[in-house]
């Protein structure tokens, strides 16, 4: 009975890989995707902890420098896009949030991190914007 086999390996598969992975990882889906404020707070004080630690290149480790470079630089880019989304949601923490989003402005712009630039793509970002005359503003956009 080689259907029988078959029969049971596609159902093994589909439960293993197609119902249980939604199940486990959307289980929380509907606080987030309402906006429940305490779900969403919890996220930004972890958030908040990890980009006051002092990072580096060293915390994290891939075997490529260009990889734990675009890490350090993606850790607070990211930081700051997640901060300005619970902003929008929630006028009330704009302040608090604006702080984090300009400390995770100024690492991206440390020598630390435009080290990553330089060694990325050969120069930095700045001299990349003024060669191909590309406007630049430093503003944060709210609306």
């Amino acid at each position: 009975m080689p259907w029988a086999r078959w029969a049971a390996g596609a159902l093994v598969f589909t439960i293993c890989f197609r119902i249980l992975p939604p199940l486990w990882c959307g289980r929380d889906a509907g606080d987030w995707w309402r906006g429940d404020r305490e779900t969403q707070e919890a996220l930004v004080r972890g958030v908040e902890e990890w980009i006051h630690a002092p990072l580096g290149t060293d915390r994290f480790k891939t075997g490529s420098s260009q990889f734990d470079g675009e890490w350090y630089f993606g850790t607070y880019q990211m930081a700051a896009l997640g901060l300005a989304q619970f902003a929008r949601e929630h006028p009330e923490a704009r302040d608090r949030c604006l702080a984090g989003m300009t400390l995770c402005e100024d690492r991206m712009l440390s020598d630390a991190c435009r080290k990553f630039d330089r060694d990325s793509w050969k120069e930095e970002y700045r001299a990349f914007l003024d060669k191909h005359q590309v406007a630049f503003d430093e503003r944060y956009v709210w609306d």
